[in-house]
């Protein structure tokens, strides 16, 4: 299986290379995207900003998994969550980190994280989804291992159908529009301006 970086407001990690972006909301603060395959939704990202110097991160999970019912839960289906579940073996993931690891099972079913940053002050949600018989312990264990909140650099990696853009983290971005012909990232700095654009079918042109 290839992999690939993939990178958004600030977040970075390592996914499968036919993970595509499929659901967008928010800004750099607060926001939420999802990652499919040809086959299911795969990967749900959600990250705001807290102003607490430690936030509740079970009441976080709570609220989320309201969300989370709605979805994946079926009547003749039961919704079954665990926390403080043992997903990785890296500590390196906790240093400077509050989190809590989780895995659930309803119709499908998932492993994931949250976790609060003591450095950028985000809270930051990462689920993988499968199929209920599907084994996701090596594909969680990679992906959460290589979650990163905030760039270490001075560059920040925008990614979308396989385009990656990199520009000065002071560089927020404007605006952007993701459909199948056309690409456009628009990034500020004052009155500094960058954009970049593709055109064409991605996969066509790619291939």
């Amino acid at each position: 299986m290839a992999w690939t970086t993939f990178g958004w407001a600030g977040i970075t990690l390592e996914i499968p290379a036919d993970w595509e972006l499929s659901g967008l909301s928010g800004d750099d603060k607060n926001g939420y995207l999802r990652l499919d395959d040809a086959e299911m939704p795969r990967l749900e990202l959600k990250w705001s900003q807290s102003k607490q110097k430690k936030p509740d991160l079970h009441r976080v999970l709570d609220e989320y998994f309201k969300l989370v019912r709605k979805n994946f839960e079926r009547k003749d289906t039961p919704f079954h969550v665990q926390r403080n579940v043992n997903l990785i073996k890296d500590d390196q993931f906790l240093k400077g980190r509050d989190a809590v690891f989780f895995s659930w099972k309803g119709n499908v079913r998932a492993n994931g994280v949250i976790f609060h940053c003591q450095a950028c002050k985000r809270i930051t949600i990462v689920q993988m989804i499968g199929g209920i018989k599907e084994n996701l312990r090596e594909k969680t264990a990679r992906i959460l291992e290589s979650v990163q909140d905030h760039p270490n650099g001075q560059m920040t990696l925008w990614s979308a159908y396989q385009l990656h853009v990199q520009v000065p983290r002071r560089y927020r971005l404007e605006k952007h529009q993701l459909l199948s012909g056309y690409l456009l990232f628009s990034f500020v700095d004052g009155s500094r301006k960058v954009s970049v654009e593709r055109y064409g079918l991605a996969d066509v042109a790619l291939k």
